[in-house]
Parts: structure tokens; sequence; C-alpha cells
């Protein structure tokens, strides 16, 4: 008994402890994320006219091929990336805040 109260207080210590939240990483946007671009639009028909590079992300913006009829808004394809990859990094963000009030939380309990 008198090995077992130990162990199950080391155990419960390891148990508690809280996740470490790492700070985010940014890889370098290259050129070949513009060869990919034009092979998605390739791909869709279309021709690539953009890249809407934001953070270390990047997104493509296709338009129609010449002689096809032509976007009703040639901007929208950039805006809906650019909003698509600031609601991801929003969302990382609350995450990433989340994980730290619960942390801050679990060492309150621990005092």
């Amino acid at each position: 008994m008198k090995r077992i109260l130990p162990l199950a207080i080391l155990a419960t210590v390891i148990a508690c402890q809280t996740p470490q939240t790492r700070a985010p990483t940014y890889s370098p946007v290259t050129r070949e994320h513009a060869g990919y671009c034009v092979q998605v639009c390739r791909n869709l028909g279309m021709q690539m006219t953009a890249m809407v590079v934001i953070m270390s992300s990047a997104g493509c913006v296709c338009q129609p091929a010449r002689g096809a009829p032509s976007a009703p808004a040639p901007g929208a394809a950039a805006a809906a990336s650019g909003a698509a990859i600031a609601a991801a990094t929003a969302a990382a963000a609350m995450e990433a805040e989340a994980q730290r009030r619960r942390g801050a939380a679990a060492q309150q309990q621990l005092k």
C-alpha cells in the first residue's frame, strides 16, 4: 500500500501535465507554388491570372481561358482565397488561445 500511493500521485501529476503550445512556423512561398497554380487552373479549363500570398499560404486565381465568357467579377476568386486563409489563421489563433487558457486553468487547479 505504501508503494501504491506514491505511484498513484506520480501518475496523477503526469496525467495533469498540460500540452505545450508551439509557435507557428512559416515556410517561404517558392516558384514551385506558381507552377502548381498553373496546373490547377489548366485542370479546370482556365488560365492562372494571379497568385495570392498571405503569410506562408498561397492561393491560385484562375479565370476562364481566352475565348470563353468572362467571369462576372475578376477579383472575386482572390477575395475568396484571402478570406479563406484569413479565417483559417483566425481559427488557429483562437485554438491556441483556448489551449493557453486551459493550461492556465489547469495550473491554477494544481496550486
